[in-house]
């Protein structure tokens, strides 16, 4: 059954291969716009880009969670969905996958940023620190995304929910994942204490999204 769902989840964000290739230009465009707007007169900081590859890695998120979801709304896979398959295995199932695509965009992101941006240097070691909170930051960012996207069906404001409460729930993620990571940058310390409170988080909102899930399959 894991792997039906796996399968089927894949199949939709295959049919929004459009949209994927629209989120790539769009992240383009706007690393450019900070490149052109903030770095013409003076080389940008190395914690300055941080908080520009946070903002940037929040927008992609959003934009594919939403398209995701919509294309499941739309083909009414979403009630089928409720009658034959526990909520919990497709909360994840759907998760997971996601986060495999947000995953690519990020590792694509980092790319860009090391092209257009002089002070943001990449190497076996800088990708490591670039990784090791932005990868759980994601994670964190799509188990929100996704548990309040399906909360959204219930509701009448479908399109409006998911901006009002995404972005002040996602505060969190941003804060002590930019915090921790400006910190490895500064320091060059691996602060444990932050790793652990950055997977806590995703551990958090997983389980808050099955919690909701459950309740939304059970009304």
């Amino acid at each position: 059954m894991i792997g039906t769902l796996l399968k089927k989840e894949f199949l939709i964000i295959g049919r929004a291969k459009n949209g994927i290739l629209s989120m790539f230009v769009l992240m383009l465009s706007l690393i450019f716009i900070f490149h052109y707007a903030l770095e013409k007169t003076a080389k940008i900081d190395q914690t300055t880009l941080i908080g520009l590859k946070w903002a940037v890695l929040f927008i992609i998120s959003f934009v594919l969670i939403s398209q995701s979801i919509w294309e499941e709304r739309e083909s009414g896979a979403y009630r089928i969905n409720l009658v034959l398959i526990p909520g919990a295995a497709f909360y994840l199932c759907k998760s997971v996958v996601i986060f495999s695509v947000i995953a690519i965009l990020q590792m694509v992101e980092i790319l860009l940023f090391s092209i257009f941006f002089e002070s943001f240097k990449l190497n076996v070691s800088a990708l490591g620190d670039n990784l090791i909170f932005f990868l759980p930051g994601g994670l964190a960012l799509t188990f929100l995304g996704v548990s309040l996207s399906l909360l959204s069906f219930s509701t009448r404001l479908k399109e409006m929910i998911l901006p009002l409460l995404l972005i002040p729930l996602s505060m969190p993620i941003f804060l002590l994942g930019m915090e921790a990571e400006r910190r490895l940058f500064t320091s060059k310390i691996y602060s444990t204490n932050s790793i652990v409170i950055v997977t806590a988080l995703c551990i958090l909102y997983g389980t808050l999204g099955v919690m909701l899930q459950d309740l939304t399959e059970a009304d």
